[in-house]
């Protein structure tokens, strides 16, 4: 009966012995565990506070700066044409239609009538502003010795007769007609002031078509 009681207390001293020393453990486990958490938070508190850290991002303090170019306007510039105190243009004295009706030219004006029926052929003439196709007409005549015969009517300055080619000396409708270029005036030559290059033609007819 003792040995049964003895075994028993010791079996329940060694019980008492095994959970205190289970306690311990268990007990120094969770210090652990707890002391790892604490640790593993304040990691975290300290990952955080350097995340944050990084995020805050100073304002920047780079001026943008805009680059507005202009527009350069490119005007140009039209020169006006100077008024000069001279003018030059060029007289031309035909009769070529005179060729085609010498059948019906006055007896003895043969002579008068060249072989290309040119009397003058583009004499350049010069002079101030103002003048007319009548003065380059008959500046024309005096410097080739060419006879001009002119009348004054109440209209102007009659052509009549030039090179001893006179009206009606090739037909009833013969006579002088003129022009200024290419366009007849209609006007005596007396009247129209020459302009800067124009080109004056004194044509003898043999009809008015």
């Amino acid at each position: 009966m003792n040995k049964k009681i003895c075994a028993l207390l010791l079996s329940a001293a060694m019980c008492f012995c095994f959970t205190a020393c289970s306690n311990n453990t268990q007990e120094e486990q969770s210090t652990a565990v707890t002391a790892t958490t604490t640790t593993q938070a304040t990691t975290s508190t300290t990952v955080a506070e350097t995340t944050t850290k990084e995020t805050t991002a100073k304002p920047s303090t780079t001026k943008t700066q805009t680059t507005t170019k202009k527009k350069k306007i490119t005007t140009t510039k039209v020169k006006k044409k100077k008024k000069t105190d001279t003018v030059t243009c060029t007289v031309t004295v035909e009769c070529k239609s005179i060729l085609d009706h010498m059948d019906e030219l006055k007896e003895g004006h043969e002579e008068f009538v060249p072989s290309d029926g040119y009397i003058i052929k583009n004499y350049t003439y010069k002079a101030k502003a103002g003048y007319t196709a009548y003065d380059a007409l008959k500046s024309a005549c005096n410097n080739n010795d060419i006879k001009l015969t002119a009348q004054k009517t109440s209209y102007g300055v009659y052509i009549s007769g030039i090179n001893s080619l006179d009206e009606f000396d090739c037909g009833k409708q013969s006579g002088w007609m003129y022009s200024v270029n290419g366009i007849m005036p209609n006007t005596t030559c007396g009247n129209v002031t020459i302009d800067d290059g124009d080109s004056i033609v004194f044509t003898y007819v043999c009809t008015f078509q």
